[in-house]
């Protein structure tokens, strides 16, 4: 099995503050860029291949400068269109591409160890499933669904059968074994942003500003990734079912994996300082380098 990185700069690049661009979320940019070394640092340590799809910007960032150790750079997400609000299309097009088992991790996932033989088996391996009305399902997914539906021609069919639901599944990690059914996944959601008859919609959509397209990434990804598999009728394996999320932490540590998910500030203070201090100690002349690109 093997670990997939992405990163489409086109989203980071719109920022016209220089600093924010590549903060992803977090409160400084070099924080983000630690994430991403010790990320691709233990998943390489953990399972021996990463495979990082990016585009050429993307390369002389992660590779050139922080020689990130990767097996292999693609750059397969070079001249992709989409608004870049839409960050998850970077997401969408790499999920597409794969065409042997893997799984693609978000930067700010670390993996200390391997995964259990089952979960490394499984068809489908999503992070958690995300259930209504909890996880501000109805902001998150909901609303955005059906403003997508009032706005675009064009809609999954898997959503008209299975979003009712109200169950999406979370894509900090998602992979696995049944790579057809992964690519018919991000096919459907790729339809959304790519059909020529949603262009109008889009074009609609896209006046509300960079912050406004933003808002539908999640029902995009993860709404229509938990929709498809059902549609296709194959197994999802979460990493997390739901009564461990009540206690993730150990559920986390029995399986040496951390996701350093949402509000990358205070909530995540100590485990920050705890980064920083381990890109200092264990890469000094790449945590260096880290502060030059901050200062440029």
């Amino acid at each position: 099995m093997k670990i997939v990185l992405s990163f489409w700069s086109k989203p980071a690049l719109a920022f016209n503050e220089p600093l924010a661009r590549f903060a992803s979320g977090w409160l400084r940019p070099e924080w983000h860029w630690y994430s991403w070394l010790w990320s691709a640092h233990t998943a390489m340590r953990s399972y021996g291949r990463v495979d990082l799809i990016t585009d050429d910007e993307g390369k002389r960032l992660l590779v050139d400068e922080l020689a990130l150790p990767v097996s292999n750079v693609e750059l397969s997400l070079q001249g992709i269109e989409a608004h870049p609000g839409l960050w998850t299309y970077g997401k969408l097009v790499t999920y597409s591409l794969q065409r042997e088992p893997f799984l693609h991790i978000d930067a700010d996932v670390y993996l200390w160890e391997r995964f259990p033989a089952e979960i490394l088996s499984a068809p489908i391996v999503v992070q958690n499933f995300e259930f209504g009305p909890r996880y501000a399902y109805d902001s998150v997914y909901e609303q955005p669904r059906r403003d997508l539906q009032g706005t675009l021609k064009v809609i999954p069919r898997c959503w008209q059968l299975y979003a009712d639901e109200q169950t999406a599944a979370c894509c900090g990690v998602f992979g696995g074994n049944d790579v057809e059914s992964v690519n018919y996944c991000a096919t459907q959601a790729r339809q959304l942003i790519e059909h020529p008859d949603n262009a109008a919609g889009w074009s609609t959509i896209s006046n509300r500003g960079i912050g406004g397209v933003r808002e539908f990434n999640c029902a995009i990804e993860q709404l229509t990734m938990y929709c498809a598999a059902m549609e296709r009728a194959t197994d999802m394996m979460p990493l997390f079912f739901e009564d461990e999320l009540t206690d993730g932490d150990a559920r986390a540590r029995q399986l040496h994996f951390t996701h350093m998910m949402g509000d990358k500030g205070r909530p995540h203070e100590r485990a920050i300082a705890a980064l920083e201090e381990k890109v200092r100690r264990h890469y000094p002349k790449t945590f260096d380098r880290i502060q030059e690109m901050v200062r440029q």
